[in-house]
């Protein structure tokens, strides 16, 4: 098996010598360095020691495996030259090692040799996959031959013959335990950041097998180069891989962009080294002092529809914005205290129950930070009147340590922060972090509450349960687990150093409100012209307050003239109008506040003036939720109302004869008399119908309805008939045809048939059908003897509107007029 772990501090001797003497000297385990063509996770099992070293001063270098097989101590100087030890610089045994009583490999820096050198202690067989003997870190050894690995090594540099500590590190080590039961790693290393803080890392009995040591500043990555502050499920066979979509910054490349690696220094590192060196690879930077981190400005909330400070309940969330002056990017923690009460209200206590943590990276300028609404245990939280705080760090001196397929860490790892920036006092020497929850390629892969863990370092266990995204004191260890938890896996642990906290000003509230509309009207059916009210209810279920809720309603076309009143009939609200017309699209559009339990009663009068071809009229009103109030139940929040037109399709005819050879008939007949063998019908009502444009005469009959029933006539004589019509019902007449058979002993006069509407406007076609010829639209009973006339009044979608008064309006009326001669 084989690991990839970021490091992990504690205090470590201060050694003379720089080597596999310090990671020994603590107890636990002898760690091997590999030296191998093979790699572990894209790594090269290869570790190269890098040394800083000024003009004057001599490098002493010793191997176990000089000698045997391939075995050599390789060097580059800082200029890319490369030089080796031949034969020289062998550690023999344990006793050699740890008293540094074998005879170095002495070299002598020269003039524009000062830099960092980079130390390749070559094993026997690079090839060589086989492990080494599990040993104790005091116990003897040997060095075999034909392995990927070296036993012991040392580099001391001095300076006047004096050793200079803190001046050999490597980027990462390419470690070997030789087994992981109970094979405990308890050496310890300073983690030096680009920024200038350091970092003491015991690993107070971590139990990994062969694994890749190094740290870097952003741990595992997402696709978009962000650290994800969490640990992942490997994939595949042991070791298996990275999950899709991840990755982390290869130790073995050059830092880019904001992406580094941190350097694993054996001691403290010395003071007197430069901020930046020369080597082989170019400048790379060195020593600093720390500077702190940037303090976010204008720290705020606003929910995802706009509004200062709320949210609705999830699905709908928003985001905290904030800026910050710098160069550099840096990680945030945003903490939400979201409970804690016996009543679900937040304790002022951040990071426990159900309290939610957001981590990632930030930029110098403007920032957003989405929140979906959920707590730490991916619930929604509750709407009501609560102010849920929220606080906000910055973070620098940021340092990774990603374990990979290191089985256990039963003590739990130390890392202590050893400087801080000139004048600042912030304590938690010993915090560290990690976050082990949904820890795969999916959210089930695995979660660190398992039976693997131990005491309160279980993530969702514990008085404090998301202390671990807040800091957890490692002075006695931290991160903790057994059971070959972390096998396959890659556990993170950071560390970083914290801003001023800063609180967001006036707290969260989460808004929810069931809005319900009912609509009815005054009645179930209605014919054009009749009036409509429409009452509208909007209750407010709660349980929160609403502000500028939205009530509309889209009145159809067949409506017109509406007008409408709103009115609070229950609880406490504002109608903010109470009374208003529709707009020109026949639209109602207001805005109203309702407490919870309050009721708005809208009533809307208006009238019907036409109908859809459905014969029905639906209506609908709807009420919208504010923004960032969520409303649970969409489904009762709009209502619809159908009324259905009792239409009346009539067309009132009257016939006459209009004039005899020219002469125009002028009298006014009242037909009540007309027809005595069919007293059940009363003509009256077609001539004396209240539509018919007004008359005077003394008939009473309609001044527009003139000429005779019968009169006496002589072969040769010419007859003008007029057939008056009336759309007489109650909707408009579409598709009207008109058919006149010719009367017996008579002969049509051509061309003489005429339509009139409206006075003289023609709206339609007339022709004759000669006799015998089937008609085209229904007829009288009887056959076509002697010709008929035919008139098409209108077509479709042409309309022939009813009469609402009396010659009103005046296209709904009209006559039809053609001449015969007798024979």
């Amino acid at each position: 098996s084989c690991a990839i772990a970021l490091p992990i501090l504690l205090a470590a001797p201060h050694a003379q010598a720089e080597g596999s003497r310090d990671l020994t000297s603590s107890g636990g385990y002898r760690p091997y360095i590999e030296y191998r063509t093979a790699s572990a996770g894209g790594v090269p099992r290869r570790t190269i020691i890098k040394v800083y070293a000024e003009v004057g001063e001599t490098i002493d270098l010793g191997s176990s495996a000089v000698g045997i097989g391939s075995g050599i101590i390789e060097y580059t100087r800082p200029n890319g030259s490369q030089g080796d030890c031949g034969s020289t610089g062998l550690i023999a045994n344990r006793t050699e090692e740890d008293n540094q009583s074998f005879t170095p490999c002495s070299i002598t820096v020269g003039s524009g040799e000062a830099g960092i050198w980079e130390i390749d202690f070559v094993s026997p067989n690079e090839a060589s996959a086989d492990n080494p003997t599990a040993r104790t870190a005091t116990s003897s050894w040997t060095q075999p031959n034909n392995v990927g690995y070296v036993s012991a090594w040392d580099v001391t540099v001095k300076d006047g013959g004096a050793p200079v500590s803190g001046r050999v590190y490597a980027n990462y080590y390419a470690f070997n335990i030789g087994n992981n039961v109970n094979n405990a790693l308890s050496s310890s290393m300073v983690v030096l950041t680009e920024e200038g803080y350091r970092y003491e890392v015991d690993f107070n009995g971590l139990d990994p097998f062969g694994f890749i040591l190094f740290s870097n500043n952003k741990g595992y990555r997402d696709n978009q180069g962000d650290p994800i502050f969490r640990s992942l499920q490997y994939v595949g066979n042991n070791p298996g891989t990275l999950p899709n979509g991840f990755s982390f910054q290869d130790p073995n490349a050059a830092d880019s962009g904001n992406d580094v690696t941190h350097k694993l220094f054996i001691n403290p590192p010395d003071s007197s080294m430069p901020s930046f060196a020369s080597s082989p690879t170019g400048q790379t930077w060195l020593y600093s002092e720390p500077s702190p981190p940037p303090v976010p400005n204008n720290f705020a909330f606003v929910g995802e529809e706009g509004t200062n400070g709320q949210a609705g309940t999830s699905p709908l969330g928003g985001a905290f914005t904030f800026d910050y002056t710098g160069i550099t990017d840096n990680s945030y923690s945003i903490t939400l205290d979201l409970g804690g009460n016996a009543d679900g209200s937040p304790d002022g206590i951040y990071g426990n129950a159900n309290d939610v943590t957001l981590l990632g990276l930030a930029s110098p300028g403007f920032n957003e930070v989405p929140w979906n609404g959920l707590d730490g245990n991916g619930t929604p939280v509750n709407a009501g009147d609560n102010s849920y705080g929220a606080q906000i760090n910055l973070y620098a001196g940021e340092a990774h340590f990603p374990m990979a397929d290191a089985e256990n860490n039963t003590n739990g790892i130390i890392i202590e922060r050893l400087n801080e920036p000139a004048g600042f006092s912030s304590g938690g020497e010993f915090q560290v972090y990690y976050d082990d929850r949904n820890s795969g390629s999916s959210a089930s892969d695995f979660s660190i509450c398992t039976s693997g863990e131990t005491g309160a370092d279980c993530y969702g266990t514990g008085p404090n349960p998301r202390a671990a995204l807040l800091g957890i004191n490692s002075n006695s260890g931290a991160h903790r687990f057994s059971s070959s938890y972390g096998d396959r896996r890659g556990l993170d642990t950071w560390v970083y150093y914290p801003s001023t906290t800063v609180v967001l000003n006036g707290g969260i509230t989460i808004k929810e409100a069931d809005l319900v509309l009912l609509k009815t009207d005054n009645t179930d059916t209605a014919v054009p012209g009749d009036n409509l009210t429409y009452v509208i209810t909007v209750e407010n279920k709660g349980p929160s307050n609403v502000v500028d809720a939205t009530f509309e309603d889209n009145l159809p076309p067949e409506l017109t003239n509406a007008t409408w009143t709103c009115a609070i009939t229950t609880g406490t609200g504002n109608c903010h109008a109470a009374s208003g017309a529709a707009d020109g699209a026949n639209q109602i559009l207001t805005t109203l506040d309702l407490e919870k339990d309050a009721i708005a009663t809208y009533t809307i009068s208006t009238q019907v003036v036409s109908a859809p071809p459905s014969n029905s009229i639906d209506n609908t009103g709807t009420i919208t939720r504010s923004n960032d109030v969520t409303d649970p139940d969409l489904t009762n929040n709009s209502d619809s109302d159908t009324t259905t037109l009792n239409l009346l399709l009539d067309l009132t005819l009257v016939k006459r004869i209009t004039a005899i050879d020219g002469t125009t008939i002028t009298s006014y007949v009242d037909d009540t008399q007309d027809n005595p063998a069919t007293p059940t019908v009363n003509e009256a009502n077609f001539d004396n119908h209240a539509f018919w444009p007004p008359g005077s005469n003394a008939a009473g009959i309609s001044d527009f309805l003139a000429g005779a029933i019968s009169d006496d006539i002589s072969p040769g004589e010419e007859l003008e008939y007029t057939i008056y019509f009336l759309s007489s019902g109650n909707f408009p007449l579409t598709n009207v045809n008109l058919c006149d058979w010719i009367p017996p002993n008579t002969a049509y006069v051509a061309n003489s048939a005429e339509l009139f509407i409206d006075g003289t406007t023609t709206n339609g076609t007339v022709q004759f059908l000669s006799a015998g010829t089937a008609p085209s639209v229904p007829c009288p009973p009887g056959s076509n003897s002697n010709g008929a006339v035919i008139v098409n009044v209108v077509n479709s979608p042409t309309q022939l509107p009813a009469a609402t008064g009396a010659g009103t309006p005046s296209n709904a009326y009209g006559y039809i007029r053609f001449r015969v001669t007798v024979d």
